[in-house]
Formats: C-alpha cells, sequence, structure tokens
C-alpha cells in the first residue's frame, strides 16, 4: 500500500541491482505508460511483460493494485508486503493519497492533462480498493489491515517478507540474499515531499 516506505524502498532496490523499480513516480515522469494501467485496472487484456517492459521490481500503486494477478503471473518473484503501525499510515495517507483522491480534477493549469489521465484508475482503485467510502476512516483503515492479511495468507512463506521500513537493510538483504550495502537505507517521500510532488495535479 502506498505510505508505507515505498519510495524508499524503491529507491533501496534500484540500489541492490533492481532497476528500474517501477512506483506511482512513474507514471508521472512517463505518462505513456498510463494507458496500460488504465486498460488493466478495467479488466481488459493484459500483456504485464510488455507493461513492466524495463523494470526488475515494482512497488507502490499501480503495482500493488494487481498484487494478486502479478503473484499469479510471476510465480518465482518474490513478494515484499511493506507495512508499518496502522495508526501512523493512516495518518500519512489521509494527508497526502487520500486527499489527492478526494480532490475533485483541477479545472486548468499544467497539471490537468497529466491528472485527467490518472482519473480512470484513480477511480479504478477507489472502488476496487476502498469500495468508494473514502470519507469512512474506519473503513479504510479495516482495508489496510485486511489487505495486510491476504498478502500473508495467500502468498507463500517462502516468498513473503513482511517489511516496515524502520528494519533497514538487514531484513530485506537477507530476504534477497544479498549484501547489505555499506550506506544508509533510503529515506524519501515525507509527506512534505509528497504534497510538493503532486501539487501540480491538484492544479496548485
Amino acid at each position: 500500500m502506498p505510505r508505507t516506505g515505498t519510495l524508499s524502498l524503491k529507491h533501496a532496490l534500484e540500489q541492490l541491482g533492481f532497476a528500474k523499480c517501477h512506483h506511482m513516480v512513474e507514471l508521472l515522469q512517463n505518462p505513456g505508460e498510463i494507458p496500460g494501467f488504465v486498460q488493466a485496472a478495467a479488466g481488459g487484456q493484459v500483456e504485464w511483460d510488455s507493461l513492466y517492459a524495463g523494470y526488475r521490481a515494482g512497488v507502490d500503486w499501480p503495482t500493488g493494485f494487481f498484487w494478486r494477478q502479478l503473484v499469479d503471473y510471476y510465480p518465482q518473484a518474490k513478494v515484499i508486503l511493506s507495512r508499518r503501525d496502522p495508526a501512523a499510515w493512516f495518518a500519512s495517507f489521509s494527508s497526502t493519497v487520500l486527499a489527492d483522491m478526494r480532490s475533485p480534477p483541477p479545472v486548468d493549469g499544467p497539471g490537468l492533462e497529466l491528472r485527467l489521465a490518472l482519473e480512470p484508475l484513480a477511480r479504478a482503485i477507489a472502488r476496487g480498493v476502498f469500495d468508494d467510502k473514502l470519507d469512512d476512516s474506519g473503513h479504510i483503515l479495516q482495508v489496510y489491515e485486511e489487505h495486510n492479511r491476504r498478502v500473508q495468507e495467500i502468498v507463500p512463506a517462502e516468498r513473503l517478507l513482511v517489511f516496515d521500513p524502520a528494519q533497514g537493510w538487514g531484513p530485506l538483504c537477507d530476504f534477497l540474499d544479498l549484501p547489505v550495502p555499506a550506506t544508509d537505507y533510503p529515506h524519501a517521500n515525507t509527506t512534505e515531499n509528497f504534497q510538493e510532488m503532486t501539487a501540480h495535479l491538484r492544479g496548485e
């Protein structure tokens, strides 16, 4: 789920050799990728290898939205369930991703075309993940907890790492059978960073 340290995890995986790693920021930087994910969210025919051409890993939405399909399609792939304390997650999610999901598209401005292109994907996620109950904080927290439970229930234990970014390199490198880098584990995309990065999508 977003706001569980996914951008830091993207940077960490790329540093470990899994470059590039897909993340929602890729759609902001490469709008040409958006139609393929919109088609996938609409239930259309998906060529996953083509959609992820050039990528060796994926985190955050939209990848996380398709986790069930991807777990089945790539049976040898390892799965990382990034998570954090539910209350801390909701505080971050509600002031960033959820705030953007609740806001209407801008009527003009430099971000209008990109926001409109992303809108069908955002609606599909709002419906498919949260049953369109974006104003029900209790429901959203329940969805978060249920998501974490289902991933652990469905993904075989030998393929799965339940990972809190506060744990740093150790569990991640053990899981991937790689040496621990000499540098600190990445720390990216604070709430303030997110709001600055997506301001143009709100017409700010």
